[in-house]
């Protein structure tokens, strides 16, 4: 489809001139329009969307400069080009500013109007050439986002290098996540037979996803051969609403352990203390790695609250003494599996 040309001049012969004498057709163009002045030409441009407009500078009514203007304004996509008989620099200044493609000194011969058409041709393919890349670069993009979610979900818990909670909350922006809020506590699900099975963890992942849909602030993702959740509030400075969301957890928590329960899926959740930026939730995920870590010390029960089993400090500083806990729990937990 050849692209589209508005030629617009105050001189009738002019633009007779250049619309006899140009084969368009050899560059895949076509004249669409004409227009005299500049107000005419912002009316043709607004019906007919044209890709190139040819364009006198002095007019009267409204100049090229201003015509240019009100182009760039409401369709920016538009490619413009200046044929004037004035050579002022005043004039290529503003013609820069308002990312004109050509400035054309006339008089413009046959051959002048054929280097400048294939000039044109040229940049226009080239500009939907990109334009295809990035419809394919976006496509591809959202076809990943799932994998890219993912994985910045998991280096929130995972990760050792301390980011930014402004960072992280713009980046979970572009994701489509929200983490901008003050409450935040993490969940580990984790069952002993499903290690092998990669179908039975996608199927208590469903179930888990579908119970943490029914109500906001919960993120939920796989993570190897558990299922994590991050749950989350905004406590909007209210003073009282640390012991508001930890009970929503708490009771979100038992919802999804009767879930599972229901569609027999023998499961331990390991829950962690609240911690208020999203630069802390890797603090949370520890404690709930902890808390699982005491499921064979406490066999029964299936709800391991890392804040019934351990004190819980303001801020916790991982450190010797943690590492050695970690160390005895996980010891004691293979010696009685072994057993």
């Amino acid at each position: 489809m050849p692209y589209s040309i508005l030629l617009v001049d105050d001189e009738s012969a002019v633009r007779e001139g250049i619309r006899s004498r140009t084969p368009w057709e050899r560059y895949n163009f076509s004249v669409v329009g004409e227009a005299g002045n500049g107000i005419e030409a912002l009316e043709l441009v607004e019906d007919l969307h044209p890709d190139v407009v040819i364009t006198d500078i002095r007019m009267p009514y409204l100049d090229g400069m201003d015509l240019i203007k009100e182009i760039r304004i409401a369709h920016p996509a538009t490619t413009l080009v200046i044929l004037s008989g004035y050579d002022e620099f005043t004039y290529a200044q503003q013609a820069m500013h308002y990312d004109v493609s050509e400035y054309v000194l006339k008089p413009v011969s046959v051959d002048d109007l054929c280097a400048l058409l294939e000039r044109l041709g040229n940049r226009l393919d080239q500009e939907i050439k990109r334009t295809q890349d990035q419809e394919r670069l976006k496509e591809v993009y959202q076809q990943a986002l799932p994998l890219i979610r993912e994985k910045f979900l998991l280096s929130l818990l995972t990760t050792t290098q301390a980011a930014s909670d402004q960072n992280l909350i713009s980046k979970a922006r572009e994701y489509g996540l929200d983490l901008d809020k003050d409450e935040f506590m993490v969940a580990l699900i984790e069952s002993d037979h499903l290690q092998n099975d990669p179908l039975q963890t996608l199927a208590m992942f469903e179930v888990v996803d579908e119970v943490c849909k029914k109500e906001e602030g919960s993120l939920v993702f796989q993570f190897e051969n558990q299922v994590a959740i991050i749950f989350s509030a905004n406590s909007h400075n209210q003073a009282h609403y640390d012991s508001v969301f930890k009970k929503q957890t708490y009771r979100k928590a038992e919802q999804v352990q009767a879930y599972l329960e229901k569609y027999n899926f023998p499961v331990v959740l390991g829950i962690g203390n609240q911690v208020h930026r999203p630069s802390a939730i890797s603090q949370s995920y520890r404690q709930a790695l902890r808390a699982l870590n005491y499921s064979s010390c406490y066999p029964e029960q299936s709800l391991l609250f890392i804040s019934d089993l351990e004190s819980e400090s303001p801020e916790e500083q991982p450190g010797v003494l943690q590492e050695l806990q970690a160390n005895v729990v996980l010891s004691v937990k293979q010696e009685m599996t072994n057993r």
